[in-house]
């Protein structure tokens, strides 16, 4: 908007109706005004007004545009402090899922640890029942030894025992001219004033049956031409002859006892 004066044309009229009733009276009148001096008198009251509605709009557009600059900023700063709250809100949502994440982990590790102690008190009390049940088998399986010893120990007593009635009866039998004890006496052929003749195979095995029941000093008697080859009771003896028509080699006899495998040679 200009700040100058407006081309208004003002009539004669207009002039006579704004002009005091004294203006043309000959005391104070020194000559007749023209229209253009009358115009730029009217322009010179004007300018003042105009120049103070110029500045007033001035001054109204300068407030108008800080009014709308502290608005923008307002705006923005409504917006920033907008984004602020729902940031706000995205991160306390974050963090409430965070937190009720970390509630629900919590709660996993409790009832693993709760399981892992549980499960370790069982692990605990099992190795101690295992190490009981092998304490127990082995106290079971020494006393088992124990038993067995002991009932072994009682069998060979018994059996013993027995083989000593055994071996007295056996003894009282056959004498020392059936093979029990030494012999001193005459060990001729009976035909020849002796006491007794060779030992048959059944009598040989009677002498053997003495050494199983713990015999320490037997006497045997076998023709010189005969060869033997007799087992009882887990004792065997062997005789041979030195005859070369019994498979000898004419000077020497040989005797082997052994019992289960171990050899004696005579």
């Amino acid at each position: 908007m200009s700040n100058g004066p407006p081309s208004t044309t003002y009539s004669e009229s207009n002039l006579t109706n704004t002009t005091p009733v004294d203006f043309n009276s000959p005391a104070d009148q020194t000559h007749e005004m023209s229209k253009a001096a009358i115009n730029e008198l009217i322009a010179q009251q004007n300018q003042p007004l105009w120049k103070a509605f110029g500045d007033a709009q001035a001054a109204s557009m300068k407030e108008r545009a800080e009014m709308k600059l502290r608005i923008d900023v307002l705006e923005a700063s409504e917006q920033d402090l907008k984004n602020q709250v729902e940031n706000f809100d995205l991160n306390n949502a974050q963090l409430v899922d965070r937190v009720e994440k970390m509630e629900t982990e919590n709660a996993q590790l409790k009832r693993m640890l709760n399981e892992m102690e549980i499960s370790g008190q069982i692990k605990q009390l099992k190795q101690q029942h295992d190490s009981e049940r092998e304490e127990w088998k082995s106290e079971k399986q020494e006393m088992e030894e124990k038993m067995e010893a002991l009932e072994l120990n009682l069998k060979n007593k018994i059996r013993k025992r027995q083989d000593l009635g055994e071996l007295i009866m056996m003894r009282t039998e056959l004498g020392e001219i059936g093979g029990a004890g030494h012999f001193f006496g005459n060990d001729k052929k009976i035909v020849h004033g002796g006491v007794r003749d060779d030992m048959s195979e059944k009598e040989v095995r009677k002498v053997l049956r003495l050494l199983s029941l713990g015999e320490k000093k037997i006497n045997l008697k076998f023709g010189w031409g005969h060869n033997w080859e007799v087992a009882e009771a887990g004792w065997t003896i062997q005789f041979k002859s030195a005859y070369k028509n019994s498979g000898g080699d004419g000077k020497y006899y040989y005797l082997w006892i052994s019992h289960k495998g171990n050899f004696n040679f005579f």
